[in-house]
């Protein structure tokens, strides 16, 4: 079953008397229970897609369809207010995604028991560092009920201990046939069953792991790489294979 059917579509903003396409003619299926991964350089077009995505822009061209519920974790602060409480962040926001006051009360001591964050619920965010915000951003939209999960970066900030947490749950919502798009210009998308390369708006390829390779060569030929650079790498890939079982 398809969940997210992307055909022919564009978005267009006007910078300073110019027309720019961050997606430009992009066409992509997801299945259901997919974990999809977006690579691509700063300024690809995944952030813009993503938004698509969640109903945030409105496409200048081409047709989305989704088919289920969707839960959002756009970027660090997302939805939150540092000038209000974790409490107060956490009735708000989870109330913008639908839920009943009811509803809330019944799971927000779990949702503070996820992000590791007791004893801080009456404390205002603006004292939380990045990867506290992280773990209740997080927190909050796994707690939602939902069939289609899109993150955009957020779990790669935080602590070793949570982002393998956060690893965990992912495995655990796909067992469920949750279908989950995952948004990064970095290379820690080993959770992914398959990786979408963008480019200025565009595909450059879809596949396996084996485009993370693909990407990271891409990104690399005009920098200077030192030595050190390279095998750090390719022990990253032998241990992402390692994890898969090649």
């Amino acid at each position: 079953m398809i969940t997210i059917e992307i055909k022919d579509l564009s978005k267009k903003f006007k910078i300073k008397q110019r027309l720019i396409y961050p997606v430009k003619n992009f066409s992509l299926d997801v299945r259901k229970g997919e974990i999809l991964g977006i690579v691509g350089k700063n300024g690809a077009g995944k952030s813009t897609l993503l938004r698509i995505l969640a109903g945030i822009y409105k496409p200048d061209g081409g047709r989305v369809t989704i088919r289920g519920r969707v839960a959002t974790i756009l970027g660090l602060n997302f939805g939150l207010d540092k000038r209000l409480t974790l409490r107060d962040n956490v009735y708000f926001s989870c109330s913008l995604l639908g839920m009943s006051k009811r509803e809330i009360n019944s799971k927000f001591g779990r949702i503070v028991e996820f992000a590791e964050l007791k004893g801080f619920e009456d404390v205002k965010l603006y004292k939380f560092s990045d990867g506290m915000i992280a773990r209740l951003a997080f927190s909050i939209a796994i707690h939602k009920d939902f069939d289609i999960l899109l993150i955009d970066e957020t779990i790669s900030v935080g602590d070793v201990s949570f982002m393998q947490k956060c690893e965990n749950k992912i495995f655990e919502f796909k067992k469920a046939e949750k279908t989950i798009v995952y948004v990064s210009h970095s290379l820690d998308i080993g959770l992914c069953d398959r990786i979408v390369w963008m480019d200025k708006g565009r595909i450059m390829a879809i596949g396996g792991r084996e485009i993370i390779k693909k990407y990271w060569r891409d990104s690399v030929k005009d920098t200077k790489v030192s030595e050190e650079q390279i095998r750090l790498f390719k022990e990253w890939v032998r241990e992402l294979e390692r994890k898969n079982g090649k």
